[in-house]
């Protein structure tokens, strides 16, 4: 699988500049171990369903909200067949599987080197022609900031730091004439009522944001992450913001929408917070699956989380191991998760295959 190695450098390049105390409210990797290889099952399940029913990659691709989603489920699928040494041409079949669709959802770049598309040049012509993109100043370009980042605190909120690419994506950067580059930003999912009961109803259910800006070099990582050394703000030359459907034209909306959002965002924070440990790990499993629920759903599986896997986690706490938190050089520790991660690399910490 020569692919394997594109993606694994580009997800090196990626978490080698992350710090992985930043995760919250804990360290994903260190409760992966206990239900591995149900989920692999799950995975497998999936792919089989996929084949009885003659789905082509391109058949699929709607099911996976952006190529972050198919990345980070690769890099994880990888993760998990390690730590359960699980059946390697049952994994080779899953990885082939969720890289053709990841192939087949983008443009160019499938592995995020530097960038996450999905238009096409034609497809952005026309975005640009048929759509009112307004010109807007500093002042409002800080606001549009604002709001999106309290709409990625409430992915964050609802789907933890780890899963929200089922709700949030940005796209681009699409290039422009006149040194201009476009993003568009998706939040898809922001009232998962079958998650979060009490987020039933809640409004807005989705948010697009389409910022233009001029004179700036931008790149998006594996994790769509966007690297900048401008200030995007500044830069920011033209916006469009779609809510529920409706295409917002004055400053006042967009603020009075950033408002309420951010309010839904700390309450959200909140509850999350409020959480025992043993919720939390049944929340991370369950949130889980409901990510993959478009995909489950057109299969005609199930995509609730079996009672089985839930009592993988009842009782017990993170793995004991400590993932080195200092390396000589960047690059070692790009090798270092590289070599975690690859399926034709025996390395793995026996700490995490023994949980």
């Amino acid at each position: 699988m020569p692919w394997i190695d594109q993606i694994l450098d580009s997800f090196g390049n990626a978490i080698s500049a992350s710090d992985s105390a930043g995760w919250s409210p804990f360290n994903p990797f260190l409760l992966f171990p206990y239900y591995a290889k149900p989920w692999m099952d799950k995975l497998w399940t999936a792919y089989e369903k996929s084949q009885e029913k003659g789905f082509a990659p391109a058949d699929l691709t709607k099911c996976f909200l952006g190529p972050l989603f198919l990345r980070q489920g690769i890099s994880e699928i990888m993760f998990f067949s390690k730590i359960c040494d699980y059946d390697k041409e049952k994994t080779t079949k899953i990885l082939n599987w969720f890289n053709d669709i990841l192939v087949s959802k983008c443009t160019e770049d499938p592995y995020g080197f530097n960038s996450t598309k999905i238009l096409t040049k034609e497809d952005v012509a026309y975005l640009l022609k048929m759509f009112p993109f307004r010109p807007v100043e500093e002042s409002e370009a800080k606001e549009a900031g604002k709001l999106i980042h309290a709409c990625e605190e409430l992915s964050w909120s609802y789907y933890f730091d780890w899963i929200y690419w089922q709700c949030f994506e940005i796209y681009g950067p699409y290039e422009l004439p006149n040194n201009r580059k476009l993003l568009l930003r998706a939040f898809t999912d922001l009232a998962p009522g079958e998650l979060w009961p009490h987020a039933k109803g809640f409004e807005p259910s989705t948010v697009y944001i389409y910022t233009i800006y001029e004179n700036t070099d931008i790149k998006l990582d594996f994790w769509s992450h966007v690297i900048t050394r401008d200030s995007l703000p500044q830069k920011m030359t033209h916006l469009m913001i779609i809510e529920h459907g409706k295409i917002f034209t004055t400053k006042e909306q967009l603020v009075e929408l950033r408002k309420k959002i951010e309010i839904a965002a700390v309450m959200q924070g909140k509850r999350l917070a409020e959480l025992s440990f043993e919720d939390l790990k049944t929340r991370e499993i369950t949130t889980r699956h409901y990510a993959f629920r478009d995909l489950f759903k057109k299969l005609e599986l199930d995509w609730k989380p079996t009672s089985e896997i839930l009592k993988t986690v009842k009782g017990k706490q993170l793995v004991n191991y400590k993932f080195p938190s200092s390396f000589e050089t960047q690059e070692k520790k790009k090798e270092f998760w590289k070599k975690l991660h690859d399926p034709s690399d025996p390395f793995f910490p026996t700490e995490l295959k023994n949980a």
